[in-house]
């Protein structure tokens, strides 16, 4: 494959992928939180969670995107641009050291000034192996820090696995989704990905509902012509 051939069909999943959130964003104001875990318990796989949020990233506006990583300490990362090449740059110095408190990239990002909006709907969006602080402890940091949380997913990366996210969930009484690393290779099922955890908010009614489920009921965005 040519690198101008690698270059299109990168463009072309950057394109489809902000086709996706644009159009599951176009009638409510969605704010997004991703917290990384970058833990001692993600060596190994730090890289390939780099690699699956370079494709996921890409298609969110910058001011609605708020990105934090964490071991026992947060820090707020900012893209310099809405595009895979500056996401990769963002992520490139993360490294899996530490041990693992999700809380402490909420409170970076509220030191930060991150403020969600009256009306708006916040997605939470963890990347990690979901080991941690006990659930309540973190819907309690929410809570306090004044986060008023719609839904919440866990992107699976390592082999490690808590709960941590599914029982702050529970404890917040919001839905709970789960999606794999593994379930962005194809970069055109990044926007069924999308488009499912964008809308968990409006399926409340079924909290218990896999993301896998309702990603297959998706439907596909087609990729508007270069």
């Amino acid at each position: 494959m040519t690198r101008d051939l690698k270059e299109k069909l990168a463009d072309s999943a950057d394109n489809a992928a902000k086709q996706a959130v644009q159009a599951a964003i176009s009638e409510v104001d969605v704010r997004v939180m991703f917290l990384v875990d970058k833990s001692g318990s993600m060596q190994g796989a730090i890289e390939s969670s780099k690699d699956a949020l370079g494709k996921i990233l890409a298609g969110f506006p910058l001011e609605r995107l708020h990105v934090a990583a964490f071991d026992t300490m947060g820090q707020v990362l900012k893209a310099k641009a809405a595009s895979r090449l500056a996401v990769q740059h963002m992520l490139a110095p993360l490294k899996a050291e530490g041990g693992t408190i999700h809380g402490s990239a909420v409170q970076a990002l509220h030191r930060d000034g991150l403020r969600v909006p009256t009306g708006s709907k916040l997605i939470v969006i963890v990347v990690g192996d979901e080991a941690g602080e006990a659930g309540t402890q973190l819907a309690q940091t929410f809570r306090t820090l004044g986060y008023p949380v719609d839904a919440m997913a866990l992107l699976l990366a390592g082999s490690p696995r808590g709960s941590t996210i599914r029982d702050c969930a529970k404890t917040l009484g919001v839905p709970y989704s789960e999606v794999t690393v593994a379930q962005f290779d194809d970069p055109y099922h990044v926007t069924r990905v999308l488009r499912a955890l964008l809308e968990a908010p409006v399926s409340a009614a079924a909290p218990t509902a896999g993301l896998v489920e309702q990603v297959m009921k998706t439907k596909l965005l087609e990729v508007a012509p270069a």
